[in-house]
Order: C-alpha cells, then structure tokens, then sequence
C-alpha cells in the first residue's frame, strides 16, 4: 500500500551541510504518515551550505511535496 500525500516541508539546515531539523506543515491529518516519512528521508541529506561573504551559514529550505507514493514497510 502507498502513501500520499500533498506537504510542505521547512528543513533547517547547518553550516556544514547537514540537517539539523525538519518541519512538515499538512493540511489534512490523513497526510501526516506521507509527511513523517518525508521528512525522515530529507533527515539523512547532505546539501550545500548556505553562504555569506564566502563563509557557510546555517540556511532554511521550504520543500512542497506533491502526490509522491512512498511504499508502507512491508507491504512491497
């Protein structure tokens, strides 16, 4: 069975390029399975940092996710 879901994520992200949080606003409760498992796979990326006058900064990114179908553990 797959998960969908229409989110959007804010994803706080540290001057080394890692992720240090991340929120996921939904608009209806039935999406808030597709909105954890969102959010976990976006907890284990790597970005690019922010900069400002050449020196990483800590940075945010607003990430709406759209219809994407994400298989439930076990039921492949």
């Amino acid at each position: 069975m797959a998960v969908t879901g229409n989110i959007t994520l804010t994803v706080f992200i540290n001057a080394d390029g890692t992720v240090a949080d991340v929120i996921s606003s939904i608009e209806t409760e039935n999406a808030r399975e597709f909105a954890d498992r969102v959010a976990a796979r976006f907890k284990g990326a790597r970005f690019s940092p922010g900069e400002i006058n050449r020196k990483a900064v800590k940075s945010k990114l607003h990430i709406t996710v759209v219809g994407e179908e994400l298989d439930t553990p076990g039921k492949r």
